[in-house]
């Protein structure tokens, strides 16, 4: 019989007690947003939101466990407002999310993860 996977809800890793992290870089690699759990059978279903406090639009790009057009995603933030940007990603393997927008502390991420431990 085996046994159900357990989840743990967990702050992101580059976030202090749960707080948005501003994103200062302007370029790649981007700011520190999370690490994903390195160990065996875990993986890390990652939720995040990005909210623009500037007064203009700004592009906000994501790098999924690496750098370069393969692992970057870009996302259009309207001024004011606060986008869904990643919606349950599952990432393993200590894998690394890092971002970086069009203007240096405008963007703020924040989210969290979902800890998934399938140890049997």
């Amino acid at each position: 019989m085996s046994v159900p996977p357990t989840f743990t809800k967990q702050h992101l890793s580059g976030a202090t007690r749960g707080q948005p992290i501003a994103v200062a870089a302007v370029a790649t690699p981007g700011t520190l947003i999370h690490t994903d759990s390195n160990t065996a059978d875990h993986f890390d279903e990652v939720w995040l939101w990005a909210s623009n406090v500037d007064t203009v639009d700004r592009v906000l790009t994501l790098e999924l466990g690496g750098t370069g057009l393969g692992n970057e995603a870009d996302y259009a933030i309207p001024a004011g407002t606060t986008v869904q940007v990643l919606l349950g990603q599952p990432m393993s393997g200590g894998d690394v999310i890092r971002a970086y927008a069009d203007v240096a502390n405008d963007v703020n991420v924040f989210g969290y993860v979902n800890r998934m431990d399938q140890t049997p």
